[in-house]
């Protein structure tokens, strides 16, 4: 019965529809055959609630990029209650909050979640391109996003008390793009799937609640192994149609 339910899934799943959001269950863990995987014209009344930085992932289609085809990116960076159910419940960020961003991920820790995802889906998850990740960044845009209402950068920083938090702030706490689209800017800093140095550094792009305000700007661009842990790095997920060898 499980494996019939699992297959229905991964056909429900398996090409991408004209609605604007995805909407993945994940509340069964890794410990789930498949995720169930649902969509949504419009964003919920009232705004993307507890559910959707938990037990649910939540990515916006994105059409139009140059070369890019059309792919689905989170609305917000994977948070910590969304990471230990894609990779395993006992990683723990250096930042506790559920639905703060995972931190402290690897390039490789975070290739394991979205692979986890795709077994599960049908659907490929992987990191964006610098170039997918850029498009969804400006959001149709010409001019830089207001950065210190969209991003938390190390100058931008409050505990909601008057006072000063140094550390990640919880997904959706500032203002969104254009697009829907949270935390392009600033709290952690987002692996990509391109280079910063050929082989070597992986490229990962947005700032961080520990750097600057121009680290967080959408041209930035910095890099690292992909096997370090550092506390101001993460990852948003990205989603494509069709399945492909790493």
């Amino acid at each position: 019965m499980k494996a019939a339910v699992f297959s229905v899934l991964v056909v429900a799943a398996a090409a991408l529809r004209a609605d604007d959001y995805m909407v993945v269950d994940i509340s069964d863990g890794t410990n789930a055959q498949a995720f169930a995987v649902s969509y949504l014209k419009d964003a919920p009344q009232g705004g993307w609630g507890y559910l959707y930085k938990t037990d649910r992932l939540v990515l916006r289609k994105i059409s139009g990029c140059p070369g890019c085809g059309d792919y689905w990116i989170g609305v917000f960076e994977m948070t910590q209650r969304q990471y230990g159910l894609t990779f395993g419940p006992n990683r723990q960020s250096y930042f506790a909050g559920e639905k703060c961003p995972a931190d402290g991920i690897s390039w490789y820790m975070a290739r394991t979640a979205l692979d986890n995802l795709s077994a599960r889906t049908g659907l490929r998850f992987w990191f964006p391109t610098e170039a997918q990740w850029e498009y969804a960044a400006r959001a149709g845009e010409k001019d830089e996003a207001p950065l210190d209402k969209v991003a938390r950068h190390y100058y931008n920083q409050t505990d909601g008390k008057g006072g000063t938090r140094y550390a990640t702030a919880e997904v959706g706490s500032y203002a969104p793009n254009a697009w829907g689209l949270y935390d392009m800017h600033g709290n952690v800093w987002e692996w990509t799937d391109s280079w910063f140095i050929d082989n070597c550094l992986r490229l990962y792009k947005g700032g961080s609640w520990s750097f600057s305000r121009k680290s967080c700007t959408v041209a930035y661009r910095t890099g690292n192994h992909p096997g370090v842990q550092d506390t101001d790095v993460g990852f948003r997920a990205c989603a494509f149609e069709k399945q492909k060898q790493h």
